[in-house]
């Protein structure tokens, strides 16, 4: 089904495409079932369009503001393709539980509003060249109280300097990746005390830049360890 304004915005949506996979050639005015859109799904009571799957697309362009007129969208799947910045009102999809960004060309600033999405469940903006992303500060992650599972990718978090605080305290993130990232040197005195997290069960940093004194306080992170992966890093200073 979904509504006249859902199916508008997925028409504006693909407009905003500068190359346009061949798969969403259907996605035209003339069809009034956006539901039977390749990529597109419709929860069975209501109607509404919960779901965007436009992994391995290809497509090229910008991440259209129309997007956010899909009121009850719960799953967002952009991974694959050829976006080049992460938009702000991403942070204001407030249904999303799923939310995967991985391997587009993404540069620039890890939007903070990424914290408003309170119900998300799983996070994964994996990117694909290297240090191409920065954050400067990792607060808003401790707003995503629900988020069990976290995979980040060829990021700078050199001023981030509260990135190991805000996991050792995030109350049930139980899978974390970090990989091909810069980290600042942490502060022990920052962190009051040792295994604290009672959630996180496989943390794995790999091929990164650290502080040597960052490895013991990654192993006191939590009780309930059940996979770490610290290869290929390079410990500096």
């Amino acid at each position: 089904m979904g509504s006249q304004a859902e199916r508008r915005a997925l028409i504006d949506f693909k407009r905003g495409l500068t190359i346009v996979a061949n798969r969403l050639v259907l996605w035209t005015s003339e069809e009034e079932e956006c539901c039977n859109w390749i990529g597109v799904g419709c929860d069975n009571s209501t109607g509404h369009i919960v779901k965007l799957d436009l992994d391995g697309m290809f497509t090229t362009g910008e991440i259209g503001y129309s997007l956010f007129e899909l009121k009850y969208l719960s799953h967002l799947d952009l991974s694959s393709n050829n976006f080049h910045k992460i938009p702000d009102f991403i942070g204001s999809l407030s249904e999303l539980t799923y939310l995967d960004l991985s391997y587009n060309p993404f540069t620039g600033i890890i939007p903070h509003q990424l914290g408003n999405i309170s119900m998300l469940l799983y996070l994964d903006p994996d990117f694909i060249y290297l240090h191409s992303l920065k954050s400067n500060n990792l607060e808003w992650l401790s707003h995503l109280f629900s988020l069990k599972s976290l995979k980040i990718g060829s990021t700078n978090f050199t001023k981030a300097t509260n990135w190991l605080q805000v996991i050792q305290y995030h109350p049930s993130l139980s899978v974390l990746h970090f990989d091909h990232c810069d980290f600042p040197e942490v502060d022990p005195s920052s962190l009051s005390h040792f295994n604290s997290s009672n959630s996180l069960s496989v943390l794995q940093l790999t091929s990164s830049t650290l502080q040597p004194s960052t490895f013991p306080l990654l192993l006191n992170l939590s009780r309930k360890f059940v996979e770490l992966d610290f290869s290929d890093n390079c410990f500096s200073g």
